[in-house]
């Protein structure tokens, strides 16, 4: 009987441990030890506190200022009621937060988006994946700022872009930091801002549109086979777009289109595509940087027409004004005061569709090929030194290096030039009407060599021998050092 007793007492001892045992494996939100089921934690700001949750957006809407969650597995955001990185903190704000994705991936399709900041909170994304297989976005930001860092977003059918920033009239922030690459195109929706620094990279396009800001100070844009940067012609307000440095790319159209209103600047980096810049409203300002076009022929760039038909714009150029389209209001102006600039087809360097100069002013750069001098600044200089054309104050950079080479041959194309300090040899013309002088000497109609300087004559000489002995220079150290030799004296005194 007792042997009975003991077994059943036993039993239940076991079934009571068992049930223990599993009321602590079941995973809650702020637990301080992380449990099955829990995929993400909340690290305080110190270090000292970490709290675990099964849900990513239960994290984040945990998270306090300066604090960081982290992924512990990768997430797949189901297609109803699933997790996402949803940032709401019922409307309150918070900034400096890490969202570290741990070397993970979050995965999301079917009308769900993966990670959204919409209250304006400010947060780091960093090492890690996140995708979106279906049309909508890997984040969007809708108010607030996300910095991203060693991560890589992508969605495979673009309708939204991998990037959506901007709501209603709420703007958002992307910063891409190095290590960052997005496949899929960035879409800014309404006074929102998107910039890239170096060792950033898209593979797609840029798509600021009212009001929106893009800044590229390095990375790497490949538009494919459209465009690295284009705007909206039909949306209302204008956009602000910076090139400070960076490299883009377009396999089979323009590089940068710009139909809308705004400013495009263009300080440095690297474009080169089918057709360098075509705008056909807007301001253009280059100050630096270079430009390839290495299309040929003629094609259509977006969807302006004339009459019936699509404008066909000659490929190869690397900036079209192109104010003739009825598509747009024909407002678009360019200035070129730097860069360098190069040109594939046998059309102009620039081309102004309605072919209004008024629309377009050359200052400065360097060019591949000869152009309508019409564009050209009534006060700047133009000359050619080998196989390019210079303008203005590049025009002056390229004269003070060509003239220490001997060889070098200098044609003034335009303007007043006056060259000085040219060695023997450097040959120099005047195909303009300006006045044009090297080492003195005026330059007309006919070329002008620098002759080597004329040998001193054997009677003009000075027949005292060289000693090698600066006698007065001897006489004044002895002065020198005697009057030193006084100073020390007195002082011994």
């Amino acid at each position: 009987m007792k042997k009975k007793l003991l077994a059943v007492a036993t039993l239940v001892l076991a079934i009571c441990l068992s049930l223990t045992i599993s009321v602590r494996a079941e995973a809650t939100d702020g637990a301080t030890s992380k449990e099955s089921g829990h995929i993400a934690s909340v690290t305080s700001q110190d270090g000292k506190t970490t709290k675990y949750y099964t849900r990513l957006d239960a994290a984040l809407s945990a998270v306090q200022n300066n604090e960081t969650v982290e992924l512990l597995e990768d997430l797949t955001i189901p297609t109803q009621g699933g997790d996402n990185g949803s940032v709401t903190k019922g409307g309150t704000a918070v900034s400096g937060v890490v969202l570290n994705l741990g070397g993970h991936t979050i995965s999301a399709k079917d009308g769900k988006d993966a990670v959204i900041v919409k209250d304006g909170s400010s947060i780091t994304i960093k090492n890690g994946t996140i995708k979106n297989e279906g049309v909508d976005c890997a984040i969007i930001v809708a108010k607030g700022t996300v910095t991203l860092e060693d991560a890589r977003l992508s969605n495979t059918k673009g309708k939204y872009g991998a990037i959506q920033l901007g709501s209603g009239e709420n703007s958002g922030t992307v910063i891409m930091n190095h290590g960052t690459t997005v496949n899929g195109n960035i879409v800014s929706t309404v006074s929102s801002k998107v910039e890239m620094n170096n060792e950033s990279e898209v593979n797609g396009y840029v798509y600021p549109q009212n009001n929106s800001e893009f800044v590229m100070n390095g990375g790497t844009i490949n538009g494919g086979d459209g465009f690295a940067i284009t705007g909206n012609g039909s949306k209302e307000g204008s956009t602000k777009i910076t090139i400070n440095g960076g490299t883009l790319k377009s396999d089979k159209t323009a590089v940068i289109y710009h139909p809308q209103a705004g400013t495009l600047d263009v300080k440095g980096g690297t474009l080169t595509g089918k057709f360098g810049i075509v705008a056909r409203r807007g301001n253009v300002n280059v100050t630096g940087g270079k430009i390839t076009a290495t299309g040929t022929g003629t094609d259509t760039v977006g969807d302006a027409v004339e009459g019936a038909d699509k404008v066909n714009l000659p490929a190869g150029t690397a900036i079209v004004i192109d104010n003739k389209s009825a598509t747009y209001e024909g407002n678009a102006k360019a200035k070129i005061s730097g860069g360098e600039f190069e040109a594939s087809n046998e059309t102009p360097i620039v081309s102004l569709v309605d072919e209004e100069h008024e629309d377009f002013e050359i200052l400065g750069g360097a060019y591949n090929k000869a152009f309508d001098q019409a564009y050209i600044n009534a006060e700047k200089a133009e000359v050619k030194i080998g196989d390019k054309f210079y303008v203005g104050d590049d025009a002056t950079k390229a004269v003070t290096e060509a003239i220490k080479d001997e060889k070098a041959v200098i044609e003034v194309l335009k303007g007043n030039v006056t060259i000085e300090g040219a060695v023997p040899g450097v040959t120099v013309l005047n195909s303009g009407n300006g006045d044009v002088t090297v080492n003195g000497m005026n330059v007309t109609t006919e070329k002008v060599v620098v002759p080597a300087p004329e040998k001193e004559d054997e009677e003009d000489k000075d027949p005292t021998p060289n000693t090698g002995i600066d006698v007065f220079a001897v006489a004044g150290a002895i002065l020198v050092v005697s009057a030193l030799g006084v100073v020390v004296l007195n002082k011994r005194k």
